[in-house]
């Protein structure tokens, strides 16, 4: 579902919502006023304090449904938590208000008259608060609405506590004292719990609290993409919706098209996980913590041709130092053709990742980047070169460089 229809569909929700709820309310006012039900006229009055939680949520989706504009270029989809922020505190208040009504039901008794009217009016709430909660609460979470699930929940327990009324109200006609209001204040206590949590559950949106379930999935859709690795994701609810980023660790010798096309593919796939509106990948080179480095070196200097230096110094870099691990004679340095070719290999077989060089020929340098290794220019002794490279200022060969 998109996520206009799905606001749309929210939008609509309530709004037959509100119209039943109040309808419902208005039924109940009138029968409590025909038959005297003080408990009947409480229950109508907890119906319009939906009336009013059901307008929060009309106007925090109605707000959602606005297109981004210059001042809220990511669009007003937080009008939705903030609703849902609010309605808390109105279930929240409800449930205080369900415990003192019931406190105050074990010291008074009162019988009312024609109470079969009141308490099939009692059951007949009872079953419309019920399935407009299965209706508004399916609609809460096929849209993801948080303003929906919460409301759904409070009419939940209207239902509930609709049917505690009936049962009071035929105790009370039997002169059965004290379960009315202890029962009720039972209730208060589930409605304080589901406004709690509901609190809680809006507040994470809107401080933008990472949702743990669907992070999982982004990040087994990274984990399978053969990527290096990744950092810094980060995932945020934004009413209905969630919108995420991540930086995407790929080799620096990687062909940029290829690259990018591995970074659309992760984007095309996590769109598809339900709830995720828009997700961004940021392309960063991936630095190995540890690495080995190989020199074609001649007397102590960089030798002067790749394929035909006498040896090679591989070199191993951990945690930013520098330590030599095996000199490698090249055996390679007299072949007639393909010397570069040949030694480039061997280096590959080393499981090397870079190479410094002063001269490299074109079969070589094409081996060694198919190997996806970086290919450096350095010329002078080791020493310097490698001082060099520790500041950051020898450069990446873009093609292949013979000495003149």
């Amino acid at each position: 579902m998109k996520k206009e229809e799905k606001l749309r569909h929210g939008y609509i929700c309530v709004a037959y919502m509100l119209l039943a709820t109040l309808l419902l309310a208005a039924l109940k006012l009138f029968v409590g006023w025909i038959t005297g039900s003080i408990v009947i006229v409480a229950d109508a009055m907890h119906s319009l304090t939906d009336v009013i939680v059901l307008v929060v949520a009309f106007i925090g989706i109605k707000m959602a449904r606005r297109l981004p504009s210059q001042r809220f270029p990511y669009g007003y989809y937080k009008a939705e938590s903030v609703a849902a922020f609010f309605i808390s505190f109105v279930i929240i208040a409800i449930s205080i208000s369900f415990f003192y009504e019931g406190y105050i039901r074990i010291f008074e008794f009162e019988k009312i008259k024609e109470a079969w009217i009141a308490a099939i009016t009692a059951a007949f709430s009872a079953i419309a608060s019920y399935l407009m909660a299965w209706y508004i609460g399916n609609v809460g979470k096929e849209t993801g609405m948080h303003s929906l699930i919460a409301t759904s929940n409070e009419r939940r327990m209207d239902s509930i506590s609709s049917i505690v009324v009936m049962f009071a109200i035929i105790m009370q006609f039997y002169s059965i004292k004290y379960v009315e209001g202890i029962v009720t204040m039972g209730i208060a206590l589930l409605i304080l719990r589901t406004g709690v949590l509901s609190l809680k559950d809006s507040i994470a949106s809107l401080m933008d609290v990472s949702p743990v379930g669907m992070e999982k999935e982004v990040e087994k859709i990274i984990g399978k993409s053969g990527i290096k690795g990744y950092k810094d994701l980060k995932l945020r609810k934004a009413g209905p919706f969630v919108f995420g980023e991540v930086k995407l660790l790929l080799d620096g010798n990687m062909n940029v098209d290829a690259a990018h096309e591995i970074a659309d593919e992760i984007e095309r796939k996590v769109k598809k996980i339900e709830g995720i509106d828009d997700f961004i990948t940021h392309i960063e080179p991936y630095e190995a913590m540890q690495k080995k480095i190989a020199i074609p070196v001649e007397n102590g200097r960089i030798a002067n041709k790749f394929g035909r230096a006498g040896n090679f110094i591989i070199f191993e870099i951990k945690e930013g130092k520098w330590k030599e691990i095996k000199r490698m004679e090249n055996k390679y340095k007299r072949k007639k053709i393909r010397a570069g070719l040949a030694i480039a290999k061997e280096l590959i077989d080393e499981g090397i990742n870079e190479v410094i060089t002063k001269e490299i020929g074109e079969i070589a340098y094409h081996a060694l980047k198919d190997g996806n290794i970086k290919i450096y220019y350095g010329s002078g002794s080791i020493d310097e070169v490698i001082e060099k490279y520790k500041k950051g200022e020898l450069h990446i060969l873009k093609e292949p460089k013979k000495v003149e």
